[in-house]
């Protein structure tokens, strides 16, 4: 999971579509997990071991972040790296209100218009919704924070301690890994109750220790670039890693969603229950690791499947996390709500999971597509004014933002270091790492 594709140990990382994967597959697990009663839930990861599809949202983001961000700041160009970073944070927080004031539109129609006093509050909304007047200034503030709506402004604080990150990691990165565990420490037992207002729960994820996940997947790519070299795949390490994912499946007993089974656990739930997630539990941590390292090793970079038609989707949903996670976020609200209306039967389950899927890839697909496009009118335009364009996209010299594969060819980079998708998806097969 967390290799880059590298041409040299010189040069840039080109996009490592395992990246984009698993942010999509972690974007579909979020739209299952908020939908509470979702049968597909007993497939996520969070039925197989302790942590969940949040801690794989966030360590990719890290990691991302680093390739987006960290290249620039190291290159000297703090000025610009830091007006980049809060460009972002600053679109995050925009698109939270967003979200927000969508979603209580439409939990207040439904409420108000459809439901009736039969209506439940999965979210802890309806007290804006009373009274907009006095909790839009916590909103703002993000001091209101309903249920489900509480993984971007995580996310808006993270990418603000970014800068900090990156300065610590210039001077080390044992340095930068030292002050987040001592942090994290920290937020094992302070988070933000006293920061949120009395009808509003408090947040689901306490920043002050879930920034440790965060700057491990920023020290990780930062290393990778460094060395010029994946991960160690060490056979001691995997073999521990997979003990641990195997110890933690046998723990949380997957089968027992199956009816008649509910009895055959090896603990009590309440046992699996008690791996804090709001402050990101230790075990929790350490069975992520373990899974990410796995995931990391046993997955090439060049894996065929990458490249294939079916995967695209997928990948294409990962490369536009944010608005793709704004998008789910609605679905499974509106799910929630069908949910509710007509219970949970499965032609219900079926056509909710159905129509989710369905529009989650094909925005996917829909973005990528337009973003494929915006970048190569560009390109081909500056080369049809030189001359350089005969026949083919990929002749003549090569601009100073390209970055040759291992065959020779040439794509030319985003804006954030990487090629742009539809060119490495068709030669994600021919790169390898070194």
């Amino acid at each position: 999971m967390t290799q880059a594709i590298v041409t040299s140990a010189n040069s840039p990382p080109a996009r490592d579509f395992r990246l984009d994967l698993w942010r999509g597959v972690a974007l579909l697990m979020i739209f299952i997990d908020h939908i509470p009663g979702n049968i597909l839930s007993t497939v996520t990861l969070k039925s197989f071991g302790f942590s969940d599809a949040a801690e794989l949202f966030v360590f990719v983001a890290g990691y991302s972040s680093m390739l987006a961000y960290g290249r620039r700041f190291f290159k000297g160009e703090n000025s610009s790296a830091v007006l980049r970073i809060f460009r972002r944070v600053g679109q995050l927080y925009l698109a939270h209100i967003a979200l927000f004031v969508l979603v209580a539109g439409i939990v207040g129609i439904y409420a108000f218009r459809l439901s009736g006093d039969d209506f439940e509050d999965p979210l802890v909304i309806l007290p804006f919704i009373a009274d907009p007047h006095t909790h839009l200034k916590h909103v703002l503030a993000l001091r209101y924070v309903p249920k489900f709506l509480d993984i971007l402004p995580l996310y808006i604080v993270l990418m603000a301690s970014l800068p900090i990150l990156l300065l610590l990691a210039r001077v080390h990165l044992l340095l930068c890994f030292g002050v987040s565990l001592c942090v994290y420490a920290l937020g094992q037992n302070w988070d933000l109750q006293s920061w949120v207002t009395d009808a509003s729960p408090h947040w689901t994820f306490n920043p002050i220790a879930w920034q440790f996940l965060f700057t491990l997947g920023v020290i990780t790519a930062r290393r990778i670039i460094q060395t010029g070299r994946p991960l160690p795949r060490s056979k001691a390490l995997i073999a521990l890693s997979a003990l641990i994912v195997a110890v933690s499946a046998l723990l949380a007993a997957p089968w027992s969603s199956i009816p008649g089974l509910e009895g055959w656990t090896v603990v009590d739930a309440d046992f699996i229950y008690s791996f804090d997630k709001p402050n990101l539990s230790p075990i929790r941590l350490i069975h992520f690791l373990a899974l990410a390292y796995l995931a990391a090793v046993m997955v090439p970079i060049n894996a065929p499947f990458l490249a294939g038609r079916w995967v695209r989707p997928l990948i294409q949903v990962g490369r536009n996390s944010l608005p793709i996670f704004c998008l789910g976020t609605v679905l499974s609200i509106v799910g929630q709500l069908i949910f509710q209306s007509f219970g949970l039967g499965w032609p219900v389950q079926l056509a909710v999971d159905s129509v989710g899927f369905v529009t989650i890839l094909a925005a996917g697909s829909m973005l990528g597509f337009v973003s494929d496009r915006r970048k190569r009118a560009p390109s081909l335009a500056d080369q049809g004014a030189s001359g350089t364009i005969k026949g083919s996209e990929t002749q003549g010299r090569p601009g100073d933002n390209a970055v040759r594969d291992s065959s020779g060819s040439f794509d030319r980079l985003e804006r954030d270091g990487s090629p742009s998708s539809a060119a490495s998806l068709r030669c994600a097969g021919r790169i390898h790492a070194p």
